[in-house]
């Protein structure tokens, strides 16, 4: 009996030392910003798709936890794809989608970091916009959040918590751009 508590607690270790890998969470857009950016009477615009990201380096996968579990990315392996795809979601939620329109949005993630933490989490995430209206480049900026949620040593408990807080870190991160004001009066009908 003594030996098999010491099994038991090394096969955990060596479980949790190994690492994992878990599926992230698709985006929701959150009701309150639709519904801003429904009063913010903007022009309609499309997202055009990054072939050229220098962030597919570190897109595939983001370590969590203790350096050692990997979150995947649901939208095609690629958290740049993650961002475009989180953004169409919103600007359609809002009725601002419109794939013909003049208007491009591109971005392009450049840094995707999470920890899952001891007690509390954090998500730091960067990606550069750009507005093209008719073929010429109008906007062009960086935008940094960081995100923090309570967390716990058990990786249980951490990473689950994890997940469920990339899609809200991704909205504060499209939300800074889309409600920056130089943004708005860009973009104002």
């Amino acid at each position: 009996m003594k030996y098999l508590k010491h099994i038991v607690v090394f096969l955990g270790l060596a479980l949790f030392m190994s690492g994992c890998s878990s599926k992230g969470i698709e985006f929701t857009p959150n009701f309150n910003s639709i519904n801003e950016l429904k009063d913010s009477d903007l022009k309609t615009m499309r997202v055009q798709k990054n072939d050229f990201s220098s962030a597919e380096a570190h897109a595939k996968t983001v370590l969590v936890g203790r350096g050692t579990n990997q979150m995947l990315s649901p939208y095609g392996g690629s958290f740049q794809e993650y961002l475009e795809i989180s953004l169409k979601e919103e600007l359609k939620q809002a009725s601002l989608y419109d794939e013909s329109s003049d208007i491009k949005i591109t971005t392009e993630l450049l840094t995707n970091k999470l920890d899952t933490g001891m007690s509390t989490g954090t998500a730091d995430l960067s990606a550069n916009f750009k507005i093209v209206i008719r073929e010429k480049e109008v906007f062009n900026k960086n935008y940094t959040i960081h995100h923090e949620w309570e967390s716990s040593f058990a990786a249980a408990t951490a990473i689950p918590s994890t997940l469920e807080n990339y899609p809200i870190a991704m909205q504060k991160l499209i939300d800074t751009f889309l409600f920056d004001k130089e943004v708005i009066t860009t973009l104002r009908k």
